[in-house]
């Protein structure tokens, strides 16, 4: 039920530890995909006790990152995506974790981090997550008119297209934040001074 590429990170793990973890990201997929309070804190105990299991698996310290930072956890998600991110290496944590960097307050750094990420090894809906991340720090920052610039139109145009062709939640949570934060925008008077902030 998981993919091959997940499946081939869990064959480091013995047979029997594999096959609980799969479970428990199984379950943890399952619950992150409705969203709800209940069923995110649910998998936040699945994705602690995997990486209790498979700590030295990058995609299992990535779940757990990605669980905690949807709960709004963003030191504990930062130490998780970050361990992946030393393990794996993918280009897209570094998204995830200046996402992390915005919601310790420190939007500053997330945009450094966002800097050094090679926009050409994120697929379109990373790259989307990724613009939109940087939005959301220069907003931070009071920067309004840089954060519209950061909301791509190729990304936006992605993000409304894929609305009509099927139920993928996470995809509905980006495009929902998207125009979340798009609304707050047009509703913000640009200053003089703000591209000096």
């Amino acid at each position: 039920m998981l993919p091959g590429k997940i499946r081939a990170e869990l064959l480091s793990l013995s047979s029997e530890n594999a096959e609980a973890v799969a479970r428990q990201m199984v379950m943890i997929d399952r619950l992150t995909a409705s969203g709800t309070k209940e069923d995110l804190d649910l998998a936040g105990t699945f994705a602690q006790a995997a990486s209790d299991r498979a700590g030295r698996v990058g995609v299992v310290r990535s779940y757990a990152g990605k669980v905690l930072l949807a709960l709004s956890n963003y030191s504990e998600a930062k130490k998780h995506l970050s361990a992946a991110h030393r393990i794996n290496g993918e280009p897209f944590l570094k998204v995830l974790l200046a996402e992390c960097e915005t919601g310790l307050g420190r939007p500053r750094k997330s945009l450094e981090l966002l800097g050094e990420v090679d926009s050409k090894l994120l697929s379109s809906r990373e790259l989307a997550y990724a613009h939109l991340v940087s939005a959301e720090a220069r907003e931070a920052l009071g920067q309004a008119d840089a954060a519209r610039v950061s909301l791509n139109p190729k990304s936006e145009s992605y993000l409304m297209r894929d609305a009509v062709e099927g139920s993928d939640p996470e995809r509905d949570r980006l495009r929902e934040r998207w125009l979340g934060i798009k609304t707050r925008l047009a509703s913000k008077i640009t200053t003089s001074g703000e591209s000096a902030n």
